[in-house]
């Protein structure tokens, strides 16, 4: 956790620490932040997102590696609703809008003193993509249109047709040189969505623990 800064503490003070740990011990965050930083450096158009932000550490860690320069989006319904697991079972998962008040009050606390600039969806991915179908809207001196996604951290929802629904909706949306990024691959067939990625002009960077990067190369559909 040294590579972080002191504020991590405060964003996962609640979090489940030992799961968190074991991923860094794995570099699995990595992949995020390393596809956050080449996309900086290769000045790849778009927002930095992430679907199902609980306590924060995923849009956390792209902020630090990012910085001011971009604009950051969350995506996550929170209220403790009944929630689709990779077995296909309906439950309950603890994601209240208690961890949702207490995430919100730390990263804001965090973006006053960084000048980083991040809005919260509190919504189901579903209702996110019918709503901003046409982009996002935001103001820095002036009004801004964000129709585009630089990255893409995909970790909500961990069953086949969740995925690739959302699969699908940002395919369109993300330049050559942007990044998708999923979680917990494990969960489902995903040879189903790295075969729709390859064919969609994307190419695997990176695997580490049970995360995959891609990057876009072009956008030709084979």
């Amino acid at each position: 956790m040294s590579e972080y800064p002191m504020e991590f503490n405060i964003i996962v003070e609640t979090a489940r620490l030992n799961e968190i740990e074991m991923d860094l011990a794995a570099g699995a965050y990595m992949l995020l932040t390393d596809a956050v930083a080449d996309v900086n450096l290769n000045n790849v158009p778009g927002l930095i997102a992430e679907i199902g932000v609980r306590l924060g550490f995923g849009i956390f860690s792209m902020m630090c590696a990012g910085g001011p320069t971009r604009y950051y989006i969350g995506i996550d319904p929170y209220g403790n609703i009944l929630y689709h697991d990779c077995n296909g079972r309906v439950a309950r998962h603890d994601y209240t809008n208690s961890m949702r008040n207490r995430f919100l009050k730390n990263i804001y606390g965090w973006t006053e003193t960084t000048g980083i600039q991040f809005s919260l969806f509190n919504m189901e991915d579903t209702e996110f993509f019918t709503r901003f179908d046409d982009g996002i809207l935001h103001y820095s001196n002036e009004k801004i249109l964000e129709t585009q996604y630089a990255v893409v951290h995909i970790d909500g929802p961990h069953e086949l047709e969740s995925v690739n629904l959302t699969t699908n909706w940002f395919i369109p949306r993300v330049p050559v040189g942007g990044y998708l990024v999923y979680d917990n691959v494990n969960h489902y067939n995903h040879s189903i969505i790295d075969g729709l990625l390859i064919e969609c002009g994307f190419e695997q960077v990176k695997e580490i623990s049970f995360k995959r990067s891609y990057i876009r190369r072009s956008l030709h559909v084979s």
